[in-house]
């Protein structure tokens, strides 16, 4: 049996790492099948004293492919807020967002007074069905370690029930840590959009691409002219969902670069660090007063992002 073990340390404060040789039996897709297994998600945090581990907490969340969930663990030691959002991405790779904000007692002053250490990670992480992904969430140095362990599984329902109806998410929380509060909450929404973006030129359209996107990940689209002007690179990210009934919402978050093809593509600024909000299907329009400041021309991009085919709204 091959292992694989991947380590990632972020900010020299969280490291993270799977290891095993888990692999899908099956490629998964958006679209709904009655064959389609859930997967589940076996969470344990971990305190380690030297060579000594004690399990705090071990939880199990079960859904379709694409379900988030969200733990909120206390102690008399620390306090843990983690967000992790989850897709399949390909035929044997799972993709898991994690935004961790963990605040721990470090000692006391002087004065008697109370000092905490603070650690806020982001990262996404790619494994396989059977693997191990390890959190530290204030690093490998040496010392006490607080270890969160997520291992996703195939699970035992099916994600869709014969109607073709999304099967309920499960939580069952094997572990409670003693005089601790652990609070988990699971649910599904979108993560897969189709998203064209246009350049307009006195409100004709000069300029389009379009793309596939995750949520949360940034991606870039190239708008390639109609006619014999540059092209934009556009790098977006669809930073939040919102389900509104009967309209749902979506924020944005992007910049734009000119390629400037006279100058061996040489990319020059038009919009950084630019965001907006708006109706899922509908457009959202921004002018670019910078793209034509010398042309006397007026200038405009359109984005409109739709749930990407086979993507359930529920």
């Amino acid at each position: 049996m091959k292992v694989q073990t991947i380590l990632v340390i972020l900010f020299s404060a969280m490291l993270l790492a799977f290891t095993g040789d888990g692999r899908l039996n099956k490629a998964f897709s958006a679209n709904a099948s009655v064959e389609q297994k859930q997967i589940k998600f076996v969470v344990k945090t971990i305190e380690q004293k030297g060579e000594t581990e004690e399990l705090l907490s071990e939880a199990t969340i079960a859904g379709a492919p694409g379900t988030d969930f969200n733990i909120v663990l206390q102690d008399k030691h620390f306090k843990m807020d983690a967000k992790f959002m989850t897709d399949v991405v390909g035929v044997d790779s799972l993709a898991v967002h994690a935004a961790l904000n963990t605040r721990r007692l470090y000692g006391y002053s002087e004065r008697e007074l109370p000092l905490y250490e603070e650690d806020v990670q982001d990262a996404t992480l790619h494994a396989h069905l059977g693997d191990k992904l390890i959190l530290l969430p204030f690093g490998q140095r040496a010392g006490d370690k607080l270890k969160i362990e997520i291992i996703p599984l195939t699970g035992e329902e099916t994600a869709y029930l014969p109607s073709g109806a999304m099967r309920s998410i499960s939580i069952k929380i094997q572990k409670s840590s003693p005089g601790g509060i652990i609070n988990i909450q699971a649910t599904r929404i979108p993560h897969r959009f189709s998203v064209e973006i246009s350049l307009f030129e006195n409100g004709n359209q000069i300029a389009r691409g379009e793309a596939d996107y995750l949520l949360k990940q940034a991606k870039e689209i190239i708008l390639q002219p109609t006619g014999t002007g540059d092209p934009l690179a556009v790098n977006l990210t669809i930073d939040q969902f919102q389900r509104y009934r009967p309209i749902d919402q979506i924020d944005i978050q992007f910049d734009i670069h000119r390629i400037v093809r006279a100058e061996n593509d040489k990319r020059e600024a038009v919009a950084l660090d630019w965001a907006g909000a708006g109706n899922l299907g509908s457009s959202l329009n921004y002018p670019l007063n910078e793209y034509g400041r010398s042309s006397g021309k007026t200038y405009s991009i359109k984005f409109t992002v739709k749930l990407a085919s086979g993507e359930s709204q529920d």
